[in-house]
């Protein structure tokens, strides 16, 4: 990536002594740690996708004018379709996680990241210009309805789970009409997960957030607590969520019952979605350590099916193939 040296030498003025290839991620991005001696070491990001480029820094900027830790925009190269970061070192909050310390260690970080999560949907994001992310910037019924399709069409399909396609359609028509009381008003991370949280400095700062929508407060929250790999117990996922529910408290006033039988909803929506993207990776880009992931996901739909019965008697289809699901992949 010769531009990004060249970008790393124009913004430093030096240049860079190494160019280090990072672990690729589920997406076309490609990272690259870039340093020299006595000088700051930096991230170089290329992405073919101009407009997830823009909307990255963008959204960035927004953030930290709010004094939100994301990281900061070095320089851009927008011909060039890349961009440098600041280095937020290789720890991420799932690393930390799975490093096995204590419960209330784990608990007292997912504290820290739901407050600051609950401070960019209810304040620093409020005055955020979502038009930069392109046509759609809203989680509304027809985006949340590509994600139940991706899982029809990149898992159930694949992995020949027989199904009946009306009735599928019923439930997941269904699932979305209910999704769509909810008030979509706020910031929408979107993908956020104790992955995208990195441990720098013993503070906590997020990346990947560009694609961030206009949506419902409890999606995020599910995406955290139900992340497959950190494997959370249901006792700490209902300790945050009362916590989290403490914390909003502070900015708005909400109908807490109403939130949490939402809450219950956006969480089935998100594993579903996960599960879709475990078979596009895995099955068709040829990931298999995506596949590998399946039970833990499987599992959380468990244990979320036999707690609320309610939320799955209305969909008998879904209910059906995702025990069909478990079977298989040992869920």
């Amino acid at each position: 990536m010769e531009f990004l040296k060249q970008l790393y030498a124009q913004t430093f003025g030096v240049k860079p002594e190494t160019l280090q290839t990072l672990p690729a991620s589920g997406s076309q991005r490609q990272y690259f740690r870039l340093s020299a001696p006595n000088h700051k070491t930096a991230i170089g990001v290329y992405n073919p996708n101009p407009v997830e480029n823009a909307t990255f820094v963008s959204y960035s900027r927004h953030f930290l004018s709010h004094k939100v830790k994301v990281p900061q925009i070095y320089a851009v190269d927008e011909a060039s379709g890349g961009y440098l970061q600041q280095d937020l070192g290789n720890i991420s909050l799932l690393d930390y996680v799975l490093s096995q310390p204590s419960d209330e260690s784990i608990k007292a970080a997912y504290q820290q990241a739901l407050e600051k999560l609950a401070f960019m949907q209810l304040y620093a994001g409020v005055d955020l210009d979502f038009t930069v992310s392109g046509s759609y910037h809203h989680f509304d019924k027809e985006v949340m309805g590509w994600d139940l399709n991706y899982f029809k069409y990149w898992l159930l399909l694949p992995s020949k789970i027989a199904f009946d396609e009306y009735k599928l359609a019923l439930d997941f028509n269904k699932l979305l009409t209910q999704l769509e009381e909810a008030n979509k008003a706020y910031f929408l991370f979107r993908d956020f997960q104790a992955r995208n949280i990195m441990i720098y400095q013993n503070e906590l700062y997020f990346i990947d957030y560009q694609g961030a929508k206009q949506g419902a407060l409890q999606y995020d929250v599910a995406s955290l607590l139900y992340q497959a790999k950190a494997n959370l117990s249901p006792t700490m996922r209902g300790e945050l969520l009362d916590y989290y529910l403490q914390v909003v408290g502070d900015y708005i006033s909400i109908d807490e019952l109403e939130f949490r039988q939402q809450y219950d909803r956006y969480v089935l929506l998100r594993l579903i979605q996960v599960l879709g993207s475990y078979g596009y990776r895995g099955f068709y880009e040829q990931k298999p350590h995506f596949l590998s992931s399946l039970p833990f996901a499987l599992e959380n739909l468990r244990h979320l099916q036999s707690e609320k019965n309610y939320l799955f008697s209305q969909l008998p289809e879904l209910s059906r193939v995702i025990g069909l699901l478990g079977a298989k992949y040992g869920g």
